[in-house]
């Protein structure tokens, strides 16, 4: 699955957001949590274009990638773990929304 987006979804990935790339390539696992958490592109899109970072994983064994926190337009909070915005495509390794039972208001992990 690949889907394009508006160069202001995401801004620079230092001020903890994303911006002036191309577009999203969705991995499998990426795509069959989506089904299975019943998360549209549309939401996937809206959780990303208002995003923040709350993780980076620098040294992740596939390539850094970062995790960001959004909102869909309903207020669903959505985690989507994406590559460093490093070329035009980011992929989207996977997403899910926070369990509040690991989360404190869906940014930082409990101890």
């Amino acid at each position: 699955m690949m889907f394009q987006t508006s160069p202001k979804s995401l801004s620079t990935h230092g001020s903890k957001t994303y911006g002036g790339y191309s577009g999203n390539a969705v991995s499998q696992h990426a795509t069959d949590q989506s089904i299975l958490r019943h998360t549209s592109v549309q939401e996937l899109r809206e959780a990303i274009a208002i995003g923040e970072v709350i993780e980076d994983y620098p040294n992740d064994k596939y390539g850094p990638s970062c995790l960001i926190l959004g909102f869909t337009r309903a207020g669903r909070p959505t985690h989507v773990q994406c590559s460093y915005p490093s070329r035009p495509l980011i992929k989207i390794i996977t997403l899910y929304e926070p369990d509040p039972t690991l989360w404190i208001d869906h940014k930082q992990r409990r101890k």
